[in-house]
């Protein structure tokens, strides 16, 4: 490890570098990617188990039950839905609502408390190292799928969305890029793709073509 050390203007500014498994250096903590230049990895969280949607607005509820689930909370989604709205209407979900509700301190397995606060980006990420990060930690994260009228995808022109969870990312390191390939996801609405297409799973692979469509990402963070 080498440590540089600059003093400019009474400010003391410190740098930690430590060398990839190539020799050359790059900025923080180890990190496995650094060794993979140009190679196709697949991280994923612990197994989730999908969670259908109970009416046909409630995908986002559905979506979040599962996130909260992977931190070991039990919440139906009704209870999700009234946390966000105050009552158990069947409505489709708010960013800035489903954000409240999924922020907070909730009780957890083996009575412990998970605080967790929620966050929102609009469209899909362009860091691609802070979603892989949130995969390792077991921390999945829910994208919202834009529909439009002709398939033609122009921001802020869809009619309709609907809520994924993301438990999966496949992704190459290219230089300092890490560009996302694929999402692994569980999606709310099987049982109800499965009355006309009983072979439909849950767990499907949203491939990167298919990311101009996603209207917006919500993520949490643990306390």
């Amino acid at each position: 490890m080498a440590l540089f050390l600059s003093v400019a203007g009474g400010c003391v500014h410190i740098e930690i570098f430590h060398p990839d498994m190539e020799g050359t250096l790059h900025l923080g903590a180890d990190r496995p990617f650094w060794a993979y230049e140009g190679v196709t990895r697949h991280v994923e969280t612990e197994p989730i188990e999908p969670a259908a949607q109970e009416t046909p607005n409630w995908c986002w509820a559905a979506a979040g039950q599962m996130l909260l689930r992977s931190q070991g909370v039990e919440m139906s989604q009704s209870e999700i839905v009234r946390r966000a709205y105050g009552d158990t209407r069947s409505a489709g979900g708010k960013s800035p609502l489903i954000v409240d509700a999924l922020t907070g301190s909730f009780p957890a397995a083996g009575g412990k408390t998970a605080k967790l606060v929620a966050h929102r980006a609009d469209g899909f990420p362009h860091n691609g190292l802070e979603l892989v990060t949130s995969i390792e930690e077991g921390r999945p994260f829910i994208v919202d799928i834009g529909y439009y009228k002709d398939g033609k995808v122009n921001r802020g022109e869809a009619f309709a969305a609907h809520c994924l969870l993301v438990f999966g990312v496949t992704y190459k390191r290219e230089g300092n890029e890490v560009h996302i390939l694929s999402l692994d996801v569980l999606d709310p609405s099987f049982v109800i793709v499965q009355e006309t297409d009983p072979d439909f799973s849950p767990r499907q692979v949203l491939m990167a073509g298919e990311f101009p469509a996603i209207q917006g990402t919500v993520g949490i963070y643990r306390r």
